[in-house]
């Protein structure tokens, strides 16, 4: 199911490390595989197979077009505009980004929101916060990074927002989504190729917002007499979706 998803929505490859992280190789290999033949097979009825390479991916890696820049939400792509040097504003989002992937790792590692053995809940909630934060950080490094990328993470934190101490139940969150609401005036950002400043200000305090509540999980304690690989068990139904 996941293979299928990133053949539709390549963006969304980023969730693959969560195979990595539950140390699914199999899974892994299998969600690789599915956009792999279907990209393989779709190349074959293009004009130019080619293209992905020579001008797709450039484009993707560096977001060089003069116009679609002016909307970019990313770190390394707005506080330049700031007088940041690139160099630096390029290392604020990575370190955002490799904040962010250190957390989603703790928090897989980590029990659920009601406490070890609270069931297929605790699981969901596990691996949809560490998928989210996972697809944030990469948010803050992507060239380009726009506002509808946030379509894919804000569904799921709303749909979490029932099980105590989930990101939607905090004031950032709603905080973050502000700048997006219709009519929300700073009028030193109103002007249309300034769109990018609001939108970064909501990735990055959505980024922090939901790293916080997940490097506030207790981690998962395996007692001395388990045998090793009890942790990856702690949490089966985790594991099952892999």
């Amino acid at each position: 199911m996941i293979g299928a998803a990133i053949a539709v929505k390549p963006l969304l490859v980023p969730v693959l490390l969560l195979f990595v992280l539950a140390r699914r190789w199999r899974g892994l290999a299998l969600a690789v595989l599915v956009p792999a033949v279907a990209s393989g097979l779709a190349a074959l009825a293009m004009p130019d197979p080619a293209g992905f390479f020579t001008r797709t991916l450039p484009f993707l890696f560096s977001g060089d077009d003069t116009f679609v820049r002016l909307y970019e939400a990313s770190p390394g792509a707005v506080l330049p505009r700031l007088g940041v040097p690139q160099a630096v504003a390029s290392a604020v989002g990575l370190a955002g980004a490799g904040a962010g992937v250190w957390i989603a790792r703790r928090r897989w590692r980590c029990e659920g929101a009601t406490g070890a053995g609270a069931g297929a809940e605790a699981a969901a909630g596990r691996i949809a916060e560490s998928a989210v934060l996972v697809m944030l950080s990469a948010f803050l490094v992507s060239r380009p990074s726009y506002d509808h990328y946030l379509l894919v993470v804000v569904p799921l934190l709303l749909a979490g927002a029932v099980v105590e101490g989930a990101p939607a139940r905090t004031p950032w969150f709603w905080l973050a989504l502000l700048p997006q609401v219709p009519g929300f005036v700073w009028p030193w950002l109103e002007a249309g190729e300034r769109r990018a400043f609001k939108d970064a200000v909501t990735l990055c305090l959505l980024a922090v917002t939901v790293a916080v509540c997940c490097a506030r999980r207790g981690p998962v304690t395996v007692d001395a007499a388990d045998p090793p690989g009890a942790e990856e068990s702690a949490v089966p139904a985790s594991g099952a979706a892999f």
